[in-house]
This record gives structure tokens, sequence and C-alpha cells, in this order.
């Protein structure tokens, strides 16, 4: 898989620079949380950094998020510094788009999960991700897939292909999840660091691994602005003059 390899030389160096000067320590979150959302996922949007590394490619820059309550992605990534847009993911129940500006070129196949250890390197379903993203998950969900307390800090709740173990922080919220898939681990996420945003927490740095690390999404979410009530109309339309990839 050929995707934004030469970005890399353009976004690397500037990307150490911006991390040095733009990196912050949040205020520690001492409170306790729960789990458990007393509501449904609601629209969800941030800024910051990421990095996305697979077999054959690493690509770092600013992060432009948006996840909305009915489970739409938008995932951009810009230019550090500069912000000029080099790579975009946009996904929904259905559909699962990649546009790659740099090359000029786009994806566009079914969001299953063949597509997503291509294009990702780790099988993460946009539910999945937004457990991740809001470090838990609403009670009635939880019941619906047969969640148990194994003790204190470890719960347990299962799929229709998978099983899922979380690991809770001091806080009372996700500090890990492990996805198995037929006994063998999918990917291994971990929450870093929470932070504070209108009263309520959530996850700063998030990382999500594949059992032999050879590749990794990492976001850190420095602006936060949950419960917003709309968000743009996501559409699977490519720009102007961009042509089909095709895997060489």
């Amino acid at each position: 898989m050929k995707c934004l390899r030469q970005c890399l030389l353009i976004l690397s160096p500037l990307y150490i620079l911006w991390v040095v000067g733009c990196s912050t320590t949040p205020t520690p979150i001492a409170k306790p949380q729960s789990f458990f959302l007393p509501h449904s996922l609601e629209n969800y949007q941030s800024a910051g950094r990421v990095l996305l590394v697979t077999p054959d490619q690493k690509v770092p820059g600013e992060l432009a998020f948006s996840l909305s309550g009915n489970l739409e992605l938008r995932l951009q990534i810009l230019v550090p510094i500069i912000g000029t847009l080099v790579y975009e993911i946009r996904a929904n129940s259905d559909q699962f788009m990649i546009l790659d500006f740099k090359e000029n070129k786009y994806l566009l196949d079914e969001n299953v999960s063949h597509t997503r250890h291509q294009w990702l390197g780790v099988d993460i379903s946009l539910l999945e991700l937004s457990w991740v993203v809001w470090g838990r998950m609403p009670q009635e969900e939880f019941k619906q897939r047969q969640g148990q307390r194994l003790s204190s800090k470890n719960l347990k709740f299962t799929t229709e292909n998978a099983v899922f173990f979380v690991t809770l922080g001091a806080n009372g919220i996700l500090e890990r999840m492990v996805k198995v898939v037929e006994g063998v681990e999918e990917y291994d996420v971990t929450v870093g660091k929470y932070q504070e945003v209108e009263g309520k927490i959530y996850p700063r740095v998030i990382q999500i691994v594949s059992p032999h690390k050879q590749s990794k999404l990492r976001l850190v979410m420095n602006d936060i602005t949950p419960q917003i009530s709309v968000l743009p109309a996501l559409t699977f339309l490519p720009s102007e003059g961009m042509t089909p990839y095709r895997d060489e």
C-alpha cells in the first residue's frame, strides 16, 4: 500500500518543532468518575495532533477530528504550522473513504474489517472508537453486551464478533481497552491523560496499537468541543480532479 510516503519528508521536521513548542501539561483530574455515561453518545469535535503508523507509512500532523452521535467520522491530517490539508478519513456505518491530497487520489470502499485493517492497520469500528473518544460507554450498551465487572477496576463485555477487556484508571474511567477476536488480540488502546472540559472529563492522549506494534494511531486531543448541536454534513464525493487510488 502506497499512501503519503512522500509527505513524511515534509511533515516530520515541522512536526518535531511544533510538538516541542505546543506541548502542555493539563491539570490532573482528581474527582472520581463513572465508566457509564448517563446518556447516549453525542456529537464531539476536537483539534490536536495525530500520528498514523502502518507497515507502509508514517504520517504525523495536526488533527481536526469530529465524530457524531450517529457515528459519522471525519479525521483530517494537516501539515504542522502551515495547516495544509494532506489526508482525510471519512466513514459512516456503510462507507469508508480516504482522500489523499498529496497524491491527489482517493479510495471509497465498504466500512468493513478488511478495509479498516488495510488503511488503519487495526480493525476498530466507529462504535469502538466512540467508546475510546469519550473514555466510557452508555450503561445500557454495557448491559446489552453482557457486561461483567471482574473486579473494582476490570470490566468485560462482548459484541457479536469480539470480547473486550477494560481496565479503569484511578479516576474510574477507561485507562486501557483490549479487543480480542477468536482468542487473538486485535488491538490495545491506552488513554494516557484526561482533561476537564465544561465540567466533564475527556481523554487527551489516546493510543491504539496492533499486537506486534506494527501499526499505531496516536491522537492528542487539545481542543475539545463536546455536545455540538450540529456537525457539517458528511459526504463521500472526492475533490475535483482526484482519481481512484489503486494499491500497487
